[in-house]
């Protein structure tokens, strides 16, 4: 009896238990196994609630939201939401519900109505009436009558029919058989038949017969259990409703049956607490349940459920625990509506891929390196940071497995276990050997005594005769019981031998990931490298992993994809999938399993099938946790298993659970640049069109990133165009005209191609290509070409004529610039004679007492030479004015300013001048040259005084684009025969009012040209004894700038200043004169040798030859173009030559300014015009002598100047390395002048004069000044005592030096001293390059 009773107890007991079990735990013998992809505001949602998820009939997912309608086409979301400045727009941005009726038409519950939404146009029609525009749509269903029923919160339940768009409401005060007018769910049966929910503990049956509800209690008369707050219900598949409220679990009702009974209660109390907001029938017989608290599954069947709940240290677990909604698309994916965390997605092969973890309670061992299946079926895990681990598939537990108590975190990298021993390679801490029978660890550091070069342990491998194969950082190792460890192969530092495998031939393998590929050959018992196969391709040195399939060696590399080496032909061939860029992954390792290869690369994971050469990739949107995997982290195990490492735990995969994905996708367009016509099926393109680009997308959701795509244009295209998932969009640039059809199809993960769809294009001509458009074109063409013709000819003839009247013009420039070159020239010859005839004639003038007679003579002299000079200078000012520099000038200020010159200069006649401003406001810029300017004015107005009676007027005034200068006098006139005549070269019109004023008739001349040179014209209006008037037109600059104008403009007034002529004699200068005019040389001498030592050159060789003698003249005036060598060579070869670098010369030129410019360059002291003005040469001379003399009186008054300053370079550089090279060797006291020579490599006479001509002292006083001047700064500096800086200085004798320093200065060197420390504080002046470092 006890027995019994101790039997019934247990069995009460194990009752209790089970009934525990099967409401408490979590997970109860269902499988749950989903792995989420978050999708939300960081993937692009526009926020994380979502309220319901739908799929249309193409395939393309919907999402309602509290922010608008969205669309998901796996590359881009789209949003749908208010816009008041949007005809046809949604006006509530929360969307509760969506539904597709049989039309393809989406409806739109939304907080504020009903719509329908359009999906070709992306418009909006809003339902109306009855209330149902501010009423919030729960739920949207369809019946086979073609009927909209839809639920309100607050409105009851209406019914649309599209047809004649009537709108039916049903509410509760109408005693149809509605207890609520708050309804919460509608649907549509698999007969037909519409039901409804609404607030409260009833389910309605819609009876059109009368147009009215069958009510219906849910209860469950069984256990007595009503449910008072129904709020949503589903169909499953056997046609059944089941209901869900806030109260009472779950309910089932059976339609034939009439029945409700209820789930998921215990103690009258419902098992998921809080608000249940959806259940639909997912998979068959499987019930998910979203509500407050997370995700349930319930197997009706079975009465098993599983809560899938939010947990933060879960990465592919549920992102909220508010769900909101739930949804099977058409591939098999799960989609997850919540409130807070967006949209989760479950790929339909994520319940394959297990994500588990290693880590301890320090979370050390999520980076997990190694896998090893021992014999019992336990893996073995190694970690990068945490150590050993051991997992248990069975009870799906994983426990740390401790090898070495002092070093738990071991960085494990080689896992291998035989009957006898555990062997783990470890990083940098050698080599563990586990006994599994004594489980006595034997720790070994080093491989070989006192060798600590192989502590790293990446490969271990026993191979068929128990021999252990040990791959370290550095080389080979091997292991046998009898003979311990044996070094076989060093490689070197870094060769990480991290794989090793055996073939069916008994050779050994090893892959390195910088010495490449090594064989051991079992026949040789050597290690070889393999670097080269047969076929001439070359073997990887970078190998990351390695794996043997059927005496194939497939190897892994690091950017260089999959390389498969055949053992028995020694070939090498790089592996090429037909559906996937295999050439640049990294291969991290290699799993075969079954046919496959399974490859962990830097892209996710891929199965790679080698005969068929077809890939499979799978990433985080399968399920898996990453798409980075760790080097030589994965096994396949004995029961089916895929294990994968990571940086963050390990995904453990069950290949024969991959379903493949069978369903053809749609492919639809989202995106073209030029939209259909309304109303017509295509898109109309003209002639020469912009790129028109086509966007498509394949609507397979399950693994994006596998989608394939093939186009082709009809019409264009010769084939069809297959490319990847990235590429989901073509463009075409001028098509020709004609029609065109774009077809596009899609394939999914498993390339399984979908239906094609269509664009139809049309490429038309522009109106203005057509045939009517060409002909118009044709006869404006032939009109526009016979006007050519016409103008062509009437063009041609008159650029001959130009063209003559061009040639006439251009003639008769040159011969009036060949007139101006040959008086030029004979006035360049002339100015010297005149000059030698009016100099002699001045002299003889001032003498006094002359005889009436000689005076009268003389002055006839005089007065005609001064006229040949007022020629010459005419000529020579219209040779040398430049009208090509023109600068925008004020031109009223400059002419008011010439013409008040010349009033002052006819202030004494009779002639009335004046000037008349008619721009007074402002003041016009125009480009003028103004040198030009005042030479025109000068002649012009000179010419009006010379012919007018009484008056000259000078009148400036402005037109549009111009600004017109009147020269207007009311003299004798210019008749019409002599105007042409009076800009002729030296015509002279003779009836001039004044008798006594020179004409040389080139006045007008010079003016008319220089006015023709700056784009100005002249005209002449003249009357015969009335008046004359010139008339300048200026042309206005483009744009008054005020940048370069000139405000101040002297005008040019002709002085003649007269200075003393210096009589003191300078009988010690020499100056040689060099002129082939033997009549100037004669003048210039007689005149100047009373003042200096003259010596003349007829030619250049000749005065080569006298400076080269002993007579070295102080001066030198030379002509530019003497004989021989001419003045400008003369310079260039005394400049170039020290010993005469420092004679300055002057040269006598024309007045030209090319020819000054080159003689200034070649070391001209100063450049003077012919002819000659004697007082002006002797003040020159005088200059040149004065400078010398003030910068040497300026350097003996102040004593601390080391080096004078000269305008001569040659003599500045000559002087300053003199100076240089006393102060380099000024402690020698027996420095010589012959010292000095040799460094400068000149002859001691050379140098003696050069510094005398130069200086005015001879070398050695001139050495003796430096050394003084020195030993003043360093007096001065106070560093020294006097007796040191003596000796510093170069004198050897104190008392000599004390001498010569008073000689010099006026003191001795103490009271120089006490003189400077009174007040005189300045500064002595010294040059940086004649520092030198002083040792105390």
């Amino acid at each position: 009896m006890n027995k019994l009773i101790n039997r019934i107890r247990l069995i009460k007991i194990g009752f209790l238990l089970a009934i525990f079990t099967l409401y408490c735990n979590p997970i109860i013998g269902i499988e749950s196994n989903l792995n989420f992809e978050h999708i939300n505001v960081l993937s692009g949602l526009n926020t994380n609630t979502i309220y319901c998820i739908f799929q249309d009939s193409n395939g393309q997912m919907w999402f309602g939201t509290n922010d608008g309608l969205i669309t998901y086409d796996i590359y881009r979301f789209k949003t749908w939401r208010t816009d008041t400045n949007k005809i046809n727009t949604i006006e509530s941005n929360g969307v509760y519900c969506i539904y597709e009726d049989s039309n393809n038409q989406l409806w739109i519950g939304t907080e504020n109505g009903l719509y329908i939404f359009d999906k070709d146009k992306e418009s909006f029609e809003r339902i109306n009436g009855l209330g149902i525009e501010n009423t919030l749509i729960r739920s949207i269903s369809g019946d086979n009558k073609g009927n909209i029923w839809a639920t309100s919160l607050g409105n009851g339940i209406y019914k649309y029919t599209p047809n004649n768009k009537r709108l039916r409401n049903y509410r509760e005060s109408q005693n149809i058989g509605l207890t609520s007018d708050f309804s919460t769910k509608v649907l549509t049966d698999l007969k037909g038949n519409v039901w409804c929910l609404t607030a409260g503990n009833h389910l309605y049956k819609y009876n059109p017969s009368n147009d009215t509800f069958n009510r219906i209690l849910i209860k469950d008369e069984e256990k007595n259990i009503v449910e008072s707050n129904a709020f949503t219900m589903c169909l499953d598949s056997e046609g059944n409703i089941w209901v869900s409220g806030w109260n009472s679990g779950i309910f089932h009702y059976d339609i034939e049956n009439s029945r409700f009974r209820n789930y998921l209660m215990k103690d009258k109390a419902p098992v998921l607490q809080g608000r249940i907001h959806t259940i639909k029938e997912i998979d068959k017989n499987i019930l998910y349940i979203g509500s407050d608290h997370g995700l349930t599954l319930f197997n009706y069947k079975t009465n098993e459920f599983a809560i899938k709940s939010f947990n933060k240290y879960r990465d592919k677990g549920l992102s909220d625990n508010f769900v909101y909604d739930t949804f099977k698309d058409k591939e098999g994916g799960i989609w997850i509506a919540t409130y807070f965390g967006g949209i989760n997605y479950a790929s339909p092969n994520s319940s394959n891929f297990h994500i588990r973890y290693c880590t301890t309670q320090s979370d050390k061992g999520r980076i997990i390196s190694k896998f090893h299946e021992s014999q019992n079926g336990k893996i073995f895990i190694g970690t990068d940071d945490g150590g050993l681990f051991i997992y248990d598939p069975i009870l799906d537990k994983c426990e740390r497995y401790i090898i070495d108590k002092n070093e738990l975190n071991l960085n494990i990298h080689a896992i291998h276990s035989n009957d006898q021993y555990l062997w783990i390679g470890t990083y940098a801490k050698g080599l563990y050997k586990v006994n599994h029978k004594t489980r006595k660890v034997e720790h070994i550091l080093n491989l070989k005594k006192d060798d600590a070069t192989n502590k790293s342990i990446y490969s271990i491998y026993e191979d068929s005769y128990g021999k252990i194969w040990i791959g370290t950082k550095n080389g080979i190792w091997s292991w046998t019981e009898r003979g311990g460890f044996s070094h076989e192969k060093e490689l070197g530092f870094n060769s990480d031998i991290i794989s090793i495998c055996s073939d069916s031939e008994g050779n050994i393998w090893f892959a390195s990931i910088s010495k490449g590929l090594l064989k051991y050959n079992s026949k040789s018992s050597k290690i070889v490298s393999v670097s080269k196969s047969s076929n001439g391709e070359v073997i990887p040195n970078n190998i990351i992993s390695m794996s043997l399939y059927k005496d194939n060696l497939f190897i892994g590399t690091s950017g260089q994809g999959l390389i498969r080496y055949e053992i028995t032909r020694n070939y090498l061939t790089k592996e090429r999938a037909t559906n996937f860029e295999m050439a640049q992954l990294s291969i991290y390792n290699i799993i075969n399993y079954k046919e496959l290869l399974w490859l962990s690369t830097n892209k996710g994971l891929i199965s790679y099938n080698p005969s068929s050469e077809i890939c499979t990739l799978f990433n985080k949107h399968d399920g898996l946790n990453t798409n980075l995997f760790n080097i030589n982290s994965g096994i396949a195990t004995s029961d089916g298993k895929l294990y994968i490492g990571s940086n963050n735990g390990f995904t453990i995969i069950t290949p024969e659970g991959l379903k493949n994905n069978t369903i053809k996708p749609r492919t639809i367009f989202i995106n073209t640049s030029e939209k259909k016509l309304e109303d017509k099926d295509y898109t109309v393109l003209y002639k020469w069109h912009k790129p028109f680009t086509i966007e498509f997308v394949s609507l397979s959701y399950q693994s994006p990133v596998n989608n394939r795509y093939k186009y082709y244009l009809e019409g264009y295209h010769e084939n069809w165009i297959e490319t990847n998932w990235e590429n989901n969009s073509v463009t075409f640039s001028n098509l020709p005209c004609g029609k065109y059809t774009f077809w596009v199809c899609s394939s999914n993960n498993d390339g399984v191609w979908g239906p094609t769809n269509s664009w139809n294009i049309i490429v038309k001509e522009h109106w203005w290509s057509s045939a009517t458009a060409i002909w118009l074109y044709s006869i404006i063409g032939f009109t526009i070409i016979a006007g050519f013709c016409i103008y062509f000819l009437k063009y041609n003839a008159s650029k001959k004529k130009n063209k003559i009247e061009s040639n006439k013009h251009t003639m008769e420039v040159a011969n009036f610039q060949n007139k101006l070159d040959f008086f030029f020239n004979i006035v360049q010859e002339i100015r010297t004679p005149v000059m030698l005839v009016k100099n002699p004639a001045d002299e003889i003038a001032n003498i006094n007492g002359l005889p009436e007679n000689i005076r009268k003579n003389i002055t006839l002299i005089k007065n005609n030479s001064e006229k040949l000079f007022n020629l010459t200078d005419e000529i020579i000012d219209l040779s040398n004015i430049n009208t090509e520099n023109l600068y925008p000038t004020q031109i009223v200020h400059l002419t008011k300013d010439i013409v008040n010159t010349i009033k002052e200069k006819y202030q004494s006649s009779k002639i009335q001048i004046s000037f008349i401003n008619e721009i007074p406001d402002n003041d016009p810029l125009v480009n003028i040259n103004t040198n030009a300017w005042n030479k025109v004015m000068n002649h012009l107005l000179s010419n009006a005084v010379k012919f007018a009676k009484d008056y000259v007027e000078v009148r400036i005034k402005s037109d549009k684009n111009n600004v017109i200068v009147a020269i207007h006098d009311n003299g004798i006139g210019i008749s019409e025969s002599d105007k042409d005549k009076i800009f002729n070269a030296f015509w002279c019109y003779n009836k001039t009012n004044n008798e006594n004023t020179t004409r040389f008739g080139l006045g007008l001349t010079i003016s008319k040209l220089l006015l023709h040179n700056m784009n100005m014209d002249l005209n002449i209006e003249s009357r015969v004894n009335e008046f004359t008037t010139f008339c300048i037109s200026i042309p206005l600059c483009e744009k008054e700038s005020t940048d370069n104008v000139s405000h101040e403009i002297k005008p040019i007034i002709t002085t003649n200043n007269e200075d003393n002529f210096n009589s003191k004699p300078r009988n010690n200068i020499k100056i040689l004169i060099a002129d082939s005019d033997i009549d100037f040389q004669l003048y210039i001498s007689s005149i100047l040798s009373k003042y200096y030592t003259i010596a003349t050159a007829d030619d250049g060789e000749e005065v080569l030859q006298i400076v080269s003698s002993e007579f070295k003249p102080d001066i030198i005036i030379c002509d530019v173009m003497l004989p021989k060598i001419d003045g400008i060579n003369i310079c260039k070869h005394l400049k170039n030559n020290e010993d005469l670098s420092y004679i300055p010369i002057v040269i006598i030129s024309n007045d030209n300014i090319k020819i000054k410019a080159q003689c200034f360059q070649n070391g001209a002291e100063m450049v003077i015009d012919k002819p000659v003005d004697i007082m002006f040469l002797n003040m020159i001379i005088l200059n040149i002598l004065d400078k010398r003399n003030i910068l040497w009186e300026s350097f003996n008054k102040h004593p601390y100047i080391l080096q004078p300053k000269f305008n001569d370079n040659n003599e500045e550089q000559f002087i300053k390395r003199f100076n240089d090279l006393v102060l380099q060797y000024i402690s020698k006291h027996d420095l010589t002048v012959d010292d000095i020579a040799y460094e400068i490599h000149m002859s001691r006479s050379a140098l003696y004069k050069k510094v005398k001509d130069i200086t005015g002292m001879t070398p050695n006083n001139y050495i003796k000044t430096i050394r003084l001047r020195r030993a003043a700064e360093l007096l001065n500096q106070q560093d020294y005592k006097i007796n040191e800086i003596s000796w510093l200085v170069g004198f050897s004798n104190h008392s000599y030096f004390t001498k010569c320093f008073t000689e010099y200065f006026g003191m001795l060197p103490k009271e120089y001293i006490a003189e400077k420390m009174k007040g005189n504080n300045d500064e002595p002046i010294v040059l940086d390059n004649t520092k030198e470092s002083l040792t105390k």
